[in-house]
């Protein structure tokens, strides 16, 4: 009778994070589990786990920004970027592509956010694009330099292959000269000027953001139009418009139409009270005009 032969399957281990394979965990609830400090994973390697599985993590690990001070920061979501952060994962949970439309005060922060967010769904995923278009030259430029800082500031470690970095565009992918083992990602951002010819007609874009609309040049109409047809009616992809109010115009009617409920975009409103940066403390006669004002009011 022949021998039969042992079996050459092999089990395969189940997929854990870095924390579970490090930290075995004990059925007893009453037994600590034993933990050597050698086998904690290192701060980096947490922090490079919890980045890939939510962007807010990458955001507030890697992103650095330049503060109204001049100051080089962590990037920390303010409550407003929060507020637009939180709504994006909301859409995207319930398999709806993020189309989020906002009537803002002035600089609260949503075109730091939307740079900050882009680079990191353009580095995090291959063959994405992102688009930013603003109103004048010198804000498309501003806007911009933003995502370039911020990208030149990463760690070297997540940092991606730069193929150009210009006027216009910051290329992910492998440079000419590039020899190595690295693989690029074929993403990119790019950014034009409202009334430019052709605006995004010759790219698919993942990701959008349409600074101070209600000051568009041209047919601001017609140049969302043919931005929209360029993005993919796919769960990931984010098109954001933002503008402060200036009377009636097309921003106007896309904000009303998106109260209604009768377009695809998200309405969200953010005065300039709603941001604590426009805050300030009272002084003591503020403060007992204040007192004898609510204590009155109602009152004849």
């Amino acid at each position: 009778m022949e021998a039969k032969k042992p079996s050459t399957t092999k089990a395969v281990p189940n997929k854990k994070s870095i924390v579970e394979e490090k930290i075995q965990i004990n059925n007893d609830p009453t037994e600590k589990p034993k933990i050597k400090a050698s086998d904690l994973p290192s701060l980096a390697a947490m922090q490079q786990e919890l980045a890939k599985r939510n962007d807010s993590d990458w955001l507030k690990y890697y992103v650095k920004i330049v503060n109204k001070n001049g100051a080089q920061v962590p990037f920390v979501l303010n409550s407003i970027q929060v507020q637009i952060e939180d709504k994006i994962k909301e859409l995207e949970s319930q398999g709806i592509p993020a189309r989020i439309i906002v009537l803002k005060a002035r600089q609260e922060g949503i075109s730091t956010y939307s740079q900050a967010k882009f680079l990191c769904r353009t580095i995090k995923n291959k063959n994405r694009n992102a688009l930013v278009v603003a109103h004048r030259d010198d804000s498309t430029n501003a806007i911009f330099d933003k995502a370039k800082y911020s990208n030149s500031c990463l760690p070297d470690h997540i940092k991606p292959l730069q193929q150009a970095s210009n006027a216009r565009e910051l290329i992910f992918n492998k440079p000419p000269y590039y020899k190595g083992k690295q693989e690029g990602l074929n993403s990119k951002i790019k950014v034009q000027t409202a009334g430019s010819d052709g605006i995004g007609r010759s790219d698919t874009y993942h990701y959008v953001h349409l600074s101070e609309f209600a000051f568009y040049s041209g047919d601001p109409l017609k140049t969302l139009n043919g931005i929209l047809n360029s993005v993919p009616s796919i769960v990931g992809t984010i098109v954001i418009i933002e503008s402060t109010a200036s009377g009636m115009n097309s921003f106007k009617d896309l904000w009303d139409k998106a109260v209604a409920g009768e377009n695809a975009f998200i309405p969200m409103f953010f005065s300039w009270f709603d941001y604590k940066d426009y805050a300030m403390a009272m002084t003591e006669t503020e403060e007992e005009a204040w007192r004898v004002f609510t204590e009155n009011k109602g009152g004849d």
